[in-house]
């Protein structure tokens, strides 16, 4: 937020939108939907796997909220501006939507909808974003673990092996993933399923 703050990012995306410029606004859509993915997951962190498929409806609520927010709240204030307040604010209403939709079911998006909407799966340059994207967030993930530096290790050796080697050597990657699968709470998260799959597809 600070980052468009400075930057003036939110107005220059709304004039960027008027451009006859089909690549350009194609761009603009894909990074839209791809902060909305980076929240949907951050949703999941947050408020638990149970309501994960009420969740990507969520992180598009938030985002509008928090976009409207800080509109109003920078032409009502014009100084001393508190953009850490509006967001902790806007984060904070959240809670009372995602229990309530995740008690009534109800649900506009689907999860899976978001990685159709930002490319082409088959893709070469999607999938490696989508595998350096994985591997940041696991690396996140097992900062809080005992051995860190040993994941950190094995997943920065899987990735250097997917995106630089011409011929990946599979079976040590199998076996890097193995290592960091035997510790079953890492084993569980989504990231480490997908990066699997990814792994598989490969």
């Amino acid at each position: 937020m600070e980052i468009n703050r400075k930057n003036n990012l939110f107005k220059l995306l709304e004039e960027v939108t008027f451009i006859k410029d089909e690549e350009l606004n194609q761009a603009i859509k894909k990074g839209q939907w791809l902060t909305i993915r980076w929240t949907y997951k951050r949703f999941i962190e947050l408020y638990g796997k149970e309501k994960q498929p009420y969740l990507l409806d969520c992180a598009i609520m938030f985002l509008g909220i928090l976009q409207q927010n800080m509109r109003y709240y920078s032409l009502a204030y014009e100084s001393n501006r508190d953009y850490d307040f509006v967001v902790r604010y806007s984060v904070k209403r959240m809670k009372s939507i995602v229990d309530e939709v995740y008690e009534k079911k109800e649900q506009l998006f689907k999860p899976e909808l978001v990685e159709r909407l930002i490319g082409d799966k088959n893709n070469s340059k999607y999938s490696q974003e989508l595998l350096i994207q994985t591997i940041s967030d696991l690396k996140k993930i097992i900062q809080v673990e005992e051995n860190h530096n040993k994941y950190t290790e094995l997943l920065e050796f899987i990735q250097e092996e997917l995106t630089e080697a011409k011929h990946p050597r599979q079976h040590l990657i199998a076996i890097s993933l193995d290592n960091i699968k035997a510790n079953e709470q890492i084993a569980q998260t989504e990231e480490l399923q997908t990066l699997e799959k990814f792994i598989k597809g490969t």
